[in-house]
């Protein structure tokens, strides 16, 4: 969809620039008489009338273009925080989570392995178009180390 809406863009603004080659052409040929007054008034009635028109589709589809990247933009951002949670910073935290909420963990023995379990609700400030659930579990011989900057505080934000 976003080759198309390019494409059509491109194609507008090709027309504008066309329109505004003819606008021109129909000023100096009135200017040097070789069509009437009433025409050349025509003229630009219609040639403005289309480019208003082509202008108010170019911002539609310019503005729904940049709406569009902002989504694939956040999605991404939101893919690598799940796919990519070491690298969580306060400052990202803050950015894009509200709440998060751990529930108690739970122990599994596997083999002579001891496994933990960790039920984690992550509250996004941004409205999710679809919803996901996530699940942890860590080898507790293994457990992620927090950093300096990852510390638990306050969320800033929508209040949760």
């Amino acid at each position: 969809m976003r080759k198309a809406e390019k494409d059509r863009l491109s194609a507008i603004q090709a027309r504008r620039a066309e329109l505004k080659t003819l606008m021109i052409r129909a000023y100096e040929d009135k200017s040097l008489k070789k069509i009437p007054q009433e025409l050349f008034i025509n003229m630009t009635k219609s040639f403005g009338a289309e480019e208003e028109k082509l202008r108010a589709q170019a911002d539609k589809l310019t503005s729904a273009m940049a709406d569009s990247e902002e989504k694939i933009k956040k999605n991404r951002l939101t893919e690598n925080l799940i796919t990519h949670p070491h690298e969580l910073d306060l400052k990202t935290i803050h950015r894009f989570i509200g709440k998060i909420t751990v529930y108690q963990g739970e122990y599994e023995y596997i083999g002579n392995r001891k496994i933990k379990k960790q039920r984690l609700e992550i509250h996004f400030k941004f409205k999710a178009e679809h919803k996901n659930t996530f699940s942890c579990a860590w080898d507790s011989d293994a457990m992620p180390q927090a950093s300096s900057d990852a510390v638990s505080s306050t969320p800033r934000g929508n209040g949760s």
